[in-house]
């Protein structure tokens, strides 16, 4: 008696096709994995990642979408992977590979770079990272939320290293965009009335110095925070040297001028203002500000004057500003509209002390202080910041 045939049902050579296209397809990646790696002009591999890790990397991403990877897309599984478990320096190695024009990885690889960069204390390199994401993703309008991230990490880099002149557009792109929070808008509106020495700060600068122990824009901010913190001596040390490499940096040059106004030598200040190159568009405002304080000191009331104007274009909120214009002002008194002009500039000057006061207790649970530093800015003649501070009030109501 002749044995009986096995029968094929139909599910059966269903699975038996897809066991074979399963063992084709690794076939394939592993055919593709060697050669790829086989290749006399491909890159190496990032710093950590050996071929066995690459092609278990290539298997994985296969048996999750069922098809070959290209290199960038086990370059991307590896990098997010790495995030995953917290393997930072190897993440950002991967990511680096990832070339800014990949059509679905480049953008999204930059800010992910640029996020761990910070974490990493790379500071320039982070800020490299982040800038060129917004660069990659310009065309959004108005932020969008990946946008907003990236903007957030680079005011965060801008605050640590007193970059304040450079960080005030973009927390105005973060207000405009409707991402900025109570926080953020006290950081425009008011940078001048808060805390911007902290501890906290100086501390994540000297991180990022272990990182970048050259860079001048680094140890310009670690000086300033020495002069903050009444170490002069290190602060003229470190200026010193920084005057010898970069003598005509406009920061350095604040930071000099600084250190010698709060020293209280009038004549080395006087000195250093006067070899000072004219004002520039974008140089620090406090710059300007010492500037002219420079010509208070040789009573030339029209050049201090617009100094000081200047300063309270982009910082309609500085106090030292307002005073300085009011003291400039007061010698060139001639008429009862001046004498008005100088009364209302002193009302204002009060009101800025009373505002900085009273800025710590305008928070997201105090949505009656918002409110109250909202009227304040309507009498300030601040009416955007009147607007936004209302905003936040509001939303901060809503249960």
């Amino acid at each position: 008696m002749a044995a009986p045939v096995r029968q094929i049902s139909p599910d059966g050579r269903h699975h038996t096709r897809r066991r074979w296209a399963v063992v084709t397809i690794a076939l394939l990646l592993s055919i593709g994995t060697a050669s790829w790696l086989a290749q006399p002009n491909s890159p190496p591999l990032p710093d950590g990642i050996t071929a066995a890790a690459y092609h278990r990397a290539a298997e994985d991403w296969t048996g999750l979408f069922r098809s070959t990877p290209e290199h960038h897309d086990v370059l991307m599984l590896l990098a997010e992977t790495a995030v995953r478990r917290n393997q930072l320096e190897l993440a950002v190695g991967c990511f680096e590979q990832i070339p800014d024009e990949h059509p679905r990885y480049g953008p999204g690889a930059r800010l992910q770079e640029g996020q761990i960069l910070v974490k990493l204390n790379r500071a320039i390199a982070a800020e490299t990272s982040l800038r060129r994401y917004l660069e990659l993703t310009s065309g959004s309008q108005p932020l969008s939320a990946e946008q907003a991230v990236a903007v957030r990490w680079l005011t965060f880099l801008m605050a640590v290293q007193l970059r304040f002149e450079e960080r005030a557009p973009l927390l105005q792109q973060l207000i405009d965009s409707e991402h900025a929070d109570i926080y953020d808008a006290k950081q425009r509106y008011f940078p001048s009335l808060l805390l911007w020495a902290s501890s906290l700060g100086r501390n994540r600068l000297q991180q990022f110095l272990e990182q970048n122990p050259d860079d001048i824009r680094l140890r310009t901010a670690q000086a300033r925070y020495a002069t903050n913190a009444g170490e002069l001596a290190a602060a003229r040390d470190l200026l010193n040297q920084l005057r010898q490499e970069a003598p005509d940096n406009s920061a350095v040059a604040l930071a000099t001028l600084e250190l010698v106004h709060e020293g209280g030598d009038t004549e080395l200040f006087d000195q250093l203002a006067a070899e000072l190159p004219t004002r520039q568009k974008n140089e620090p405002w406090l710059l300007t500000q010492l500037r002219g304080e420079f010509h208070l000191h040789r009573q030339e009331w029209k050049l201090a004057e617009d100094h000081f104007r200047a300063v309270l274009r982009a910082d309609p909120a500085s106090p030292g500003s307002t005073m300085g214009l009011i003291r400039s002002l007061a010698p060139q008194q001639q008429t009862a509209e001046d004498d008005d002009a100088l009364r209302q500039l002193r009302d204002r000057s009060l009101l800025l002390s009373q505002v900085r006061v009273q800025m710590s207790e305008v928070s997201t649970d105090t949505p009656n202080s918002t409110k109250k530093l909202a009227e304040q800015c309507r009498l300030l003649q601040m009416d955007q910041a009147a607007e936004v501070f209302n905003r936040l009030a509001d939303l901060e109501f809503q249960p």
